[in-house]
């Protein structure tokens, strides 16, 4: 039996087979583009040989001559024109105020300014084009990852729009281009300035400019290829989160050309939070074609393999479904500490109980309903897990119920931008989760509140308690618990003390907690 790092290998080089096969194309059509601006620039040059050449070439003295005004308008007929039609990018028309000339121009600085024409409009075209490109490589990957894991993350064209235009060593793959396209503009005006002054043959000219785009489509299509590998390794790093998976392994691209540094990131397993690419993931130099996959516990994966044909689901599902399982399994006896008072919270006057929390009878039934769901999961052992719902629609939001630390629950990455969506979409969210020892909400739990700009706060606790809270006026410390605690020594029943206490404490730091 093949192990699953053997399978992801193969799956993954299978991949690289096809992204070679597309990028040959994508070259194809970069070589098309500056096949492109180099036939137009050349005509160009031509041109302006043949209208001020004499048998001894083009003097300087003769190109610094001011420009007809019949060749100014036409240069600005043809600019106007290309922004018109070729619908030119906020950064092509910046570039394109570069070349705003007064009639006191002279031929050469003319000529200068409709080769930068040429090379914004063609840079503009290959920006659009790499963009286009570069967010469906995007968007294949993250459904090519979700095929396999299970979930993806929510609007995949969203998010690869910003993962294409992503900075990666301080620079985005537009700012590249611009910059290309500076380079090759000074290294064309350059080679003109030079030609004139030593009375260069055009044709001497022209060889030595087509060197000039050799190298610069060379340098687009390494681009492309290395921003293609950033975006699908970014893309990658969301799906595994997505999924639960913290670690992810490194695959080396196969075959004779990969590299000494490449080899021997080989099967190295890193984190998820800690990923940088150039560091310990791809892309680790230009046109790196490795690819990364998630790290997964060998026997798990056997296990979830072995038995797919009976539950068909997707690795992280199983994994959650087994957690439950597994709590299920260590679950105390009824009578035990951390038991749920099923007789309480089955009955009529608990569901009533939740009925104060808003006017929303649909949000009001749903709160209850994942209460209920949390004391089921949890009943008999001292672990938490939390729900967000939209107490406005009475939808869910978010839920976090795959973890088992003790009292307590660590909020995800996509837990928390779940609820940072609903949250910039005006909901008004409740959070819910279990106290296991019936215990008031923590401190922690009132100053969560400080984080958001809507929200209020639900704690159900296994003897049947329900506490309502909203967020305080301050960050709180256990100071100001004391201070409130004190005020209520006057209870014995030390529930009724906690309870007393955090009115007053309430009271104090101008929030809302009630005792449902």
């Amino acid at each position: 039996m093949s192990s699953s790092a053997d399978y992801w290998r193969r799956r993954e080089e299978a991949q690289r087979a096809h992204n070679i096969t597309d990028e040959r194309e994508y070259a194809r059509e970069i070589n098309r583009i500056y096949e492109s601006m180099l036939d137009s620039i050349e005509e160009q040059i031509n041109s302006f040989y043949a209208k001020y050449a004499s048998a001894e070439g083009i003097s300087m003295a003769e190109a610094r001559k001011r420009a007809a005004s019949l060749d100014i308008e036409r240069y600005a007929r043809k600019a106007e024109r290309y922004v018109d039609e070729r619908n030119f990018s906020a950064k092509a028309n910046e570039e394109m105020r570069l070349y705003n000339l007064t009639m006191k121009v002279n031929r050469l600085e003319l000529l200068k300014a409709n080769i930068g024409l040429e090379l914004v409009s063609g840079h503009d075209e290959l920006e659009s084009f790499m963009e286009e490109k570069i967010g469906d490589a995007t968007e294949d990957e993250l459904r090519r990852q979700a095929g396999i894991l299970g979930k993806t993350v929510i609007n995949n064209a969203k998010t690869a729009h910003v993962i294409v235009n992503a900075s990666f060593h301080n620079a985005t793959f537009s700012d590249r281009i611009w910059m290309h396209q500076d380079l090759l503009r000074n290294d064309i005006n350059s080679l003109i300035q030079v030609g004139l002054i030593q009375g260069k043959n055009p044709r001497v000219l022209a060889r030595e400019l087509r060197r000039k785009f050799k190298v610069k489509k060379s340098d687009a299509e390494r681009l492309m290829r290395t921003e293609m590998a950033r975006a699908r390794t970014d893309a990658q790093m969301r799906e595994y989160e997505e999924n639960g998976f913290g670690e992810y392994k490194y695959i080396a691209c196969g075959g004779s050309d990969v590299c000494e540094v490449c080899k021997k990131m080989d099967g190295k397993v890193f984190s998820v939070k800690k990923i940088m690419p150039g560091v310990n993931a791809p892309p680790m130099h230009p046109n790196c074609h490795c690819s990364t996959a998630p790290y997964i516990d060998e026997k798990k994966y056997y296990e979830w393999l072995d038995s797919y044909d009976q539950h068909h689901m997707s690795y992280n599902d199983w994994i959650e479904h087994e957690n439950i399982a597994r709590e299920e399994g260590l679950r105390t006896k009824k009578g035990m500490p951390n038991a749920v008072n099923w007789k309480i919270v089955k009955s009529k006057e608990y569901s009533q109980r939740f009925s104060k929390l808003s006017e929303n009878t649909k949000a009001n039934e749903l709160a209850a309903q994942r209460a209920r769901q949390a004391l089921k999961h949890r009943d008999g052992t001292m672990t938490e897990e939390i729900y967000a719902i939209d107490l406005k629609t009475g939808k869910d939001i978010s839920r976090i119920v795959n973890q088992n630390y003790i009292q307590g629950v660590k909020r995800t990455k996509k837990f928390i931008e779940d609820v940072e969506r609903a949250e910039a979409n005006g909901a008004n969210v409740l959070f819910i989760h279990n106290h296991p020892n019936g215990l008031i909400p923590s401190l922690a739990d009132l100053n969560e509140l400080l984080n958001h700009e809507n929200a209020s706060g639900l704690v159900v606790g296994h003897d049947g308690s329900i506490y309502f809270y909203t967020k305080p006026d301050i960050k709180l410390s256990e100071n100001d618990f004391t201070i409130a605690y004190l005020k209520s020594r006057y209870y014995t029943d030390v529930k009724l003390k906690n309870e007393s206490a955090m009115e007053e404490l309430a009271r104090m730091h101008k929030f809302v907690f009630k005792v449902l």
